[in-house]
């Protein structure tokens, strides 16, 4: 016959809570490396921000938040700035600067 265990399963240490991605749907134990938009409370792994950023960046927009239809405004430079890349830093601080200029007031080279 087997023996019952000393403290039922709910007394026993609680498992760590799981948050999903919502872009890879991977579940991550370590909150640390989940990256949470500001108001909205949506999470998302850091891999997928920085991969999110760095698409945007290259598509010529500041990067905003991932999440589809989310009310929030454009992802923080300041906020995600360690995740980024010296390059994608670069990139989007260049996106600021052009943006900042009003479109009738912009002007380009055609040499280069």
């Amino acid at each position: 016959m087997e023996s019952m265990p000393l403290f039922p399963r709910r007394c026993q240490a609680k498992e760590a809570k799981k948050e999903t991605c919502v872009i890879c749907f991977d579940d991550i134990i370590d909150l640390a490396l989940m990256f949470v938009v500001g108001e909205s409370g949506h999470r998302f792994c850091l891999t997928c921000v920085k991969q999110h950023i760095e698409v945007q960046l290259l598509d010529q927009k500041i990067p905003n938040f991932p999440q589809h239809l989310c009310k929030s405004h454009e992802l923080s430079f300041v906020r995600c700035e360690k995740l980024l890349t010296a390059k994608l830093s670069f990139m989007w601080r260049q996106r600021i600067r052009k943006d900042s200029i009003p479109f009738e007031q912009r002007f380009y080279c055609p040499r280069i």
